[in-house]
């Protein structure tokens, strides 16, 4: 498992594929449904943007593309008021399996077993 960030690659190397992840129903579930291709593309440049203003932004996690992982300020109309969010959103293929885990070289014991 390797962490990318926006300063790693070009911009558009990613795109792609996060645009399939987003528009995945079931990936997107908890936001309210997949989004546009413009608004993934929105979303990837919101990310570099992060990162350029502040060192760090979402990630790509991959060996293939996995997901992201990160840390991100909060939209300025947030109703919390201005503060970090930290997430994560994986391809619906590494839901439920122990292949991140596999990919940092844990073996292929299961997350209940390495975390107790």
């Amino acid at each position: 498992m390797f962490m990318s960030g926006p300063h790693d690659r070009p911009i558009q190397f990613l795109r792609p594929t996060v645009r399939v992840m987003n528009a995945d129903a079931e990936v997107m579930r908890d936001l309210g449904g997949p989004i546009s291709r413009e608004q993934s593309d929105q979303k990837r440049d919101g990310y570099a943007a992060a990162y350029h203003r502040l060192g760090f932004c979402r990630w790509a996690v991959y060996g293939r593309f996995l997901g992201y992982a990160g840390i991100m300020p909060s939209s300025p109309d947030h109703p919390l008021g201005n503060h970090f969010e930290i997430g994560w959103r994986l391809v619906r293929s590494a839901w439920g399996t122990d292949m991140l885990l596999r990919r940092r070289g844990q073996h292929s014991e299961t997350p209940s077993r390495v975390l107790g």
